[in-house]
């Protein structure tokens, strides 16, 4: 290794082996990472510079994030010309396969998914899965079983302050989303109170309320105009 005390991390890290779960059993492995690992991340750097060198050679704009990538062409003709590239260099110097349910060919106007996001010529927003993830978090909390306290909206902070730091960039178009989700966690919220959905339950737990109790909004997370 060029570098030892990353060699021996990684070293380290894959003698410790780890646990995956199969048909519902927890089994020992020492092949692989586990995905959202801190160690991912960095082998998928270390895998794909090669390819990243490659493109460049070809003179081709990409964005890449771990293993996930984009390569941005100027028509249809250069795009099947940089999948092919990318699809035979994986699989021939790397002996890697690209996933065939993420790897197409998109026009700007039909848009592409890439990192958490919906991005075409006329929007950049949290995808749909993002949102559904995201909702997905709320709702195990927010039980009308469970109690409406103090430690309640700590964990429910936790979650918006991830999601919001992330999704609420300059350059992205989410402040009417964070406004209908922030509407919608706080309806989560009366309904833990009030341990059902009805309308007037708005007048009787206001905004305010929520202030008070410390609940934090998506949209203050959004970058104000200068």
């Amino acid at each position: 290794w060029k570098y030892p005390r990353i060699g021996r991390a990684l070293s380290t890290g894959q003698e410790h082996g780890q646990l995956v779960m199969d048909n519902g059993v927890f089994k020992p492995t020492t092949v692989g990472t586990p995905q959202g690992g801190v160690f991912s991340p960095l082998l998928a750097n270390i895998a794909l510079n090669s390819l990243d060198w490659r493109l460049n050679e070809h003179g081709l704009r990409f964005a890449r994030y771990a293993d996930d990538f984009v390569v941005m062409c100027r028509n249809h003709t250069q795009a099947e010309e940089a999948l092919a590239l990318v699809r035979s260099h994986l699989e021939n110097e790397l002996k890697l396969k690209s996933s065939p349910e993420k790897t197409h060919i998109a026009t700007f106007s039909e848009g592409f998914e890439f990192l958490g996001f919906g991005i075409s010529s006329y929007s950049r927003s949290m995808r749909d899965k993002s949102v559904e993830n995201f909702k997905t978090k709320i709702r195990e909390i927010t039980k009308r079983s469970h109690n409406l306290d103090d430690d309640l909206i700590v964990q429910v902070n936790r979650i918006v302050r991830g999601t919001a730091n992330y999704f609420s960039t300059a350059f992205s178009h989410n402040r009417s989303l964070f406004r209908k989700l922030d509407r919608w966690i706080r309806m989560r919220l009366r309904c833990m109170r009030y341990k059902r959905k009805w309308k007037t339950d708005n007048r009787r737990f206001r905004l305010k309320y929520f202030r008070r109790m410390g609940l934090l909004s998506m949209q203050d997370f959004y970058p104000r105009p200068a």
